[in-house]
């Protein structure tokens, strides 16, 4: 990590900790790490990251279920499907890079899982799995129309495939997913999404069949606006997110629920009931949700009047809950930067407290980022759900100011800006203490730096280098003997940040934080060692284990 990054590292966490009492609202961006060919790499996220928090947003919704695909390594997937994670992944955990990159800025971090249930789309090319893992393991899950028909547009290219709405086992199933993502990732929200029909015409599986059939003694309606047909399928989603709701909320308590529903309408229609069953508002009053980020992508002179559309169903005491989802780029609109300030003026003006903007690739130029951060964001704001307990920026320990024995050499990297790391023999016995000034008491997540470079052994001046050849320490308010950690990491890691754990800690100067050492290995096997970073947790939950990463 270069001396600059470092530097501005610190005078964030200086001016953070010095800041007055912030203001309270919700400035969120979706994010997905998709790209037309794959996904992008770790710098390319980190650097999406990067720029959300120079725009001065608080809030990343980043996507990590994607075209039925889990982007975090998924043993409950895997259990399904036999697959682990999408194959464009290979043996990254694209959530937990979000995770470290968001909490080292001190941005919220909300696992976005955007296709809900949808369980595949069509334009991916999987051999052996023409209608993916999920549906070639489960052909009763997917969705049917009136007429047998599985393929619903996907509103661009391609068709999508969707697992029924009404079938307990995928309900189940995707409870279980939800649940994984909050108790082995140190995220702060999960959001639901696409909890919905694709449109009337879908609820025609045998299991939903056999379902109205128990209560109504006859197969369902061939009527697609039947209301009490229309009120079945809305019925079971109603259910359905009480219970993730219930579900995910027993694992980890601390952690916000929320949904990106719907509304298009200026008037007292409920255009997301009507035409996709997604009775939203239902779940906002019957406090099966925490907050809602309603997808309202028009212009400022349409959002003054679709927001109190939106709100008009809504009890008084959950108006609360309701935020604003807002779109600078659509297919019918492309707003300049400061008719994107003009779309959030008006939501703020609607008395709502706060918004999501679709999506971060179209705000991520300069000019839109410049005019968010001086016209829109001028003032610092915590997500609303925050109290004294709001995200600070991870303090980043330079590991060339460690105590250490003299088998540590220091070892420049051959690529471009990133600087210098430690390296020492395997089997040596050699030992690396990391100390930390600690601005406040509490449990910390404590995450490192593996340097580019490190993982090549052809790189001039760089010996082999496996994480097999060390061992982490962990030490709760400084105790020497401290508990052992097994760090579940890559063998040769990309650069990057890796979360090794988490520790309790006294607020203090020089508080002892972790011990890096050598263990037994091969004689051309190196440890590495570089920058440690502490991230303060608010909330803590003993559901989050220990240590996160790619598993071998």
């Amino acid at each position: 990590m270069t001396l600059s990054r470092r530097r501005l590292l610190l005078a964030s966490l200086l001016l953070t900790l010095s800041a007055p009492a912030q203001d309270k609202e919700l400035r969120g961006v979706w994010m997905t790490p998709r790209t037309p060919s794959g996904v992008w790499t770790r710098t390319e996220l980190a650097a999406a990251i990067d720029g959300a928090a120079k725009a001065k947003f608080n809030t990343v919704f980043f996507n990590a279920w994607s075209r039925g695909w889990p982007l975090w390594r998924s043993k409950a997937f895997e259990r399904e499907t036999g697959f682990l994670i999408d194959p464009v992944a290979k043996d990254r955990d694209l959530l937990e890079e979000a995770v470290a990159e968001c909490h080292r800025h001190g941005l919220e971090v909300v696992a976005w899982m955007e296709y809900g249930f949808v369980g595949w789309w069509d334009g991916q090319d999987l051999k052996d799995h023409p209608n993916g893992p999920i549906f070639k393991k489960h052909p009763e899950w997917v969705a049917k129309s009136s007429a047998g028909l599985d393929r619903y547009p996907s509103g661009r290219v391609g068709n999508h495939l969707w697992m029924a709405q009404n079938n307990p086992q995928v309900q189940d199933f995707l409870i279980r997913l939800h649940e994984e993502v909050v108790k082995e990732h140190d995220v702060d929200g999960i959001e639901l999404d696409r909890i919905r029909f694709p449109s009337l015409d879908c609820g025609y599986d045998a299991r939903t069949a056999e379902l109205w059939k128990e209560e109504n003694g006859a197969p369902p309606p061939k009527e697609l606006n039947d209301p009490k047909w229309m009120r079945f399928r809305a019925d079971a989603l109603v259910r359905f997110h009480a219970d993730a709701y219930k579900a995910i909320k027993t694992a980890n308590p601390k952690v916000h629920v929320c949904n990106a529903p719907s509304h298009y309408s200026a008037g007292k229609n409920y255009p997301a009931y009507e035409r996709l069953l997604q009775d939203w508002r239902a779940w906002v009053n019957q406090g099966s949700v925490d907050s809602v980020e309603v997808q309202m992508y028009v212009r400022s002179q349409d959002l003054r009047k679709y927001i109190p559309s939106a709100l008009d169903g809504i009890a008084p005491e959950a108006k609360k809950k309701v935020y604003v989802g807002i779109a600078p780029h659509t297919d019918a609109h492309n707003l300049t930067p400061s008719e994107t300030v003009e779309l959030i003026e008006t939501v703020r003006k609607a008395g709502v407290p706060g918004h999501a903007v679709w999506y971060w690739n179209d705000v991520a130029d300069e000019r839109m980022s410049t005019a968010l951060r001086t016209k829109a964001y001028e003032r610092d704001a915590i997500a609303p759900w925050r109290d004294k307990h709001a995200r600070q920026p991870g303090i980043v320990v330079d590991v060339q100011k460690q105590k250490r024995t003299s088998g540590w050499k220091v070892v420049t990297s051959p690529h471009a800006n990133a600087g210098a790391f430690l390296q020492a023999p395997a089997g040596k016995s050699d030992q690396l203490e990391y100390g930390a000034d600690v601005p406040e008491t509490g449990t910390y997540v404590v995450y490192a730096w593996f340097p580019a470079g490190a993982a090549e052994p052809q790189a001039a001046g760089i010996a082999d280098f496996s994480t097999r050849s060390q061992f982490w320490t962990l030490h709760d308010r400084g105790d020497k003997v401290g508990k052992e950690v097994k760090a579940e990491l890559p063998v040769q890691p990309a650069q990057g940040w890796y979360r090794i754990g988490r520790v309790a800690l006294d607020k203090g100067e020089r508080q002892l934080v972790a011990t890096l050492r050598n263990v037994a290995a091969p004689a051309d096997v190196h440890s590495v060692a570089d920058a440690l970073m502490l991230v303060l947790d608010p909330t803590p939950h003993p559901a989050i284990k220990d240590a996160s990463g790619p598993k071998k």
